[in-house]
């Protein structure tokens, strides 16, 4: 009570400024998608398997891919030129070895997940699949060829930073 009281006069004397309320609302917003987000998959882990619940996540991941490659079209049949370009901003690293047909990627050091749907205290690790299809999708579009995506850390799984391993699929690996 001593706290809130002295708040309130920090604040009246105009030594603490409040947040702005418009933000204050979006952070409530926010907050309350993530809680609901977190309760659906938690719905969803007690009616669907194991199998079928990481392929609807990762189908979801998709689905959010298809969204962001508008602006990569100019990097289709130029994975150098892609890896390059998210290097500006997005990951750490991005290596691609051509002679394993795979590309290693390291995002940068995050305190959450990159989806503003997650809250890492509230959602499963299960969730990752979501970015697997993500990177799966995206790949295969820049590239033109199947995809194979492994996750090597995530910060769902208690890293500071998620990793992929995306294997190009060619038509001798068949």
């Amino acid at each position: 009570m001593g706290f809130c009281s002295c708040a309130g006069l920090l604040q009246g004397a105009g030594l603490i400024q409040p947040k702005d309320k418009e933000q204050n609302i979006a952070d409530e917003k926010l907050r309350f998608v993530q809680r609901r987000f977190s309760k659906l998959l938690q719905i969803i882990n007690t009616e669907i398997g194991v199998e079928e619940r990481n392929q609807l996540l990762e189908q979801m991941g998709m689905e959010c891919a298809k969204e962001s490659i508008p602006g990569f079209h100019e990097y289709k049949g130029n994975i150098n030129g892609f890896l390059k370009y998210i290097q500006t901003d997005w990951v750490e690293t991005a290596v691609y070895n051509e002679d394993k047909n795979e590309i290693k990627i390291v995002d940068k050091k995050k305190d959450n997940c990159f989806c503003p749907f997650v809250d890492k205290n509230l959602i499963t690790k299960e969730f990752c699949n979501c970015s697997k299809g993500w990177q799966k999708y995206t790949y295969q579009y820049i590239l033109d060829l199947p995809t194979e995506v492994t996750i090597d850390e995530s910060v769902l799984r208690g890293s500071d930073h998620c990793s992929f391993t995306i294997k190009i699929v060619t038509e001798s690996m068949y």
